[in-house]
């Protein structure tokens, strides 16, 4: 674990900065679990978004990106160029994505897990429309050079900023996507970094999948997030960065009126809208404590079932599909019925397409950066809501706001709540973590809340 604390009589100093990282056209977009299709074009730019703070002898970044996600050998690269061009401590860095679907595929090279799993062994099967996961190390180069260059002109313009986070809400844009009714989080956390002049950067963070747009877009697109960031930006003059927070079981599957463009832009514009009041409602203030703290966890690997229960559990979401088709159900039932499909065949998949039985445990990394009584936890995952809302409550109690960002410095996939391990679905069926990952996650949160409390309470 790693504490670094500034003097509490430095003044904060920030720098921002962006860079396209749209790939070229052709490549694959990231799709859905059986639909990888080649792009034939570019709806909106991904960008690199890049933050850079530093107190007294602290200096922290954080960039965020329009990609699915990172493994953490690339996180490492990006890393180690920003420490060799700007000194920013490694460990310092926060590397995360937007985890958009229209983005590029061929970003993971099956590194995270020492090689045992196969991204496209573990979803494809033989009626799928896939051009599939293959490592494109080029692609990976030149982000890597990208990402590490947008960190290091954020740190070229650095400027005295005061601090300050507020929350609002969105209801009509997130929910539960496998029950409307279970749990949601329609907060929309946002941190001000405000120069001498205004607005420098917009932290903001919000649960849901960026999933408006779906198998059949050919189009690459940041979707939804790409969006509020873009009208954002406009009515602000600052540069907004979306985080995406605990969103496992989030998305707009029940909210969305179609899987267009059109309908991605009126979501984000939902979301910049609430955003910008909460901006103009926030009165910024110093901050005492700039701090960044690491945690290695090793978490369980899943218990698989029997091949013969796998492939009853797949018979029985086949049979439910079917009978759901034939009864004319909605697009919601029938979207929610095939991953269920999805997930029963991707469970199959890590049975005889993976030696993850020969994994002990899979390690993560767990990050809390502090800016003031701001905190912001990575997880390198897709966590679910609850459990994220409950990490926040606790932070709360101890008088901090909180963004949870997951996706961030690596790539576990989905981290279900054993009430979910129990009913299977999609997220439990691809899941690699075991049941218990949740728990452990939610402990080593509280762990490094209360060390940033006593940080806090030392630096004061």
């Amino acid at each position: 674990m790693i504490v670094k604390n500034s003097s509490t009589s430095d003044p904060l100093r920030a720098g921002v900065a962006k860079d396209v990282i749209t790939p070229p056209i052709g490549i694959p977009l990231a799709g859905y679990a059986f639909e990888k299709k080649a792009s034939i074009g570019i709806h909106d730019e991904l960008y690199a978004r890049a933050v850079v703070l530093e107190q007294g002898t602290t200096r922290a970044a954080l960039v965020i990106c329009d990609v699915l996600g990172f493994e953490r050998p690339t996180v490492q690269k990006i890393r180690t160029m920003v420490e060799q061009t700007t000194g920013i401590p490694q460990q310092n860095v926060v590397v995360a994505a937007t985890h958009t679907h229209s983005g590029p595929v061929g970003l993971f090279e099956g590194k995270e897990y020492r090689g045992v799993l196969s991204v496209g062994g573990l979803f494809q099967h033989d009626n799928a429309s896939y051009t599939g996961d293959k490592f494109d190390q080029s692609l990976v180069d030149i982000l890597i050079r990208k990402i590490a260059g947008t960190i290091t002109s954020a740190a070229q313009h650095m400027q005295e900023v005061r601090v300050g986070t507020l929350s609002g809400t969105v209801e009509d844009i997130g929910k539960n996507r496998i029950d409307p009714a279970y749990a949601n989080d329609p907060e929309v956390a946002v941190t001000v970094l405000a120069g001498a002049d205004g607005p420098v950067g917009i932290l903001y963070g919000y649960a849901c999948h960026p999933t408006v747009l779906h198998q059949d877009n050919r189009l690459i697109s940041a979707d939804f997030p790409g969006h509020s960031n873009l009208q954002l930006e406009k009515l602000s003059k600052a540069l907004p960065i979306f985080m995406t927070g605990a969103a496992g079981d989030i998305s707009t599957r029940y909210t969305r009126r179609e899987t267009t463009f059109r309908e991605a832009a009126r979501l984000g514009s939902i979301l910049a809208s609430e955003t910008f009041k909460v901006v103009n409602r926030i009165v910024p203030h110093e901050v005492s404590c700039l701090s960044v703290q690491s945690k290695i966890v090793a978490l369980p690997v899943r218990e698989l079932p029997s091949s013969e229960e796998a492939h009853n559990r797949l018979r029985r979401a086949q049979a439910r599909l079917k009978e759901l088709r034939t009864q004319h159900a909605s697009a919601a039932e029938l979207k929610s019925a095939e991953t269920h499909v999805e997930g029963a065949q991707a469970t199959i998949n890590l049975l005889e397409k993976s030696r993850i039985a020969e994994l002990e445990h899979i390690d993560i990394e767990m990050q809390l950066l502090q800016i003031g009584d701001t905190g912001i936890l990575t997880i390198p995952g897709e966590l679910f809501v609850q459990p994220g809302k409950d990490i926040k409550a606790y932070a709360r109690s101890k008088g901090f706001s909180l963004h949870i960002c997951c996706y961030a410095n690596g790539k576990i996939g989905y981290i279900p709540t054993e009430e979910v391990f129990k009913e299977g679905g999609y997220e439990a069926g691809v899941a690699v973590v075991g049941a218990r990952t949740v728990s452990m996650i939610v402990k080593t949160a509280q762990d490094l809340l209360g060390n940033l409390m006593a940080s806090s309470s030392v630096g004061n």
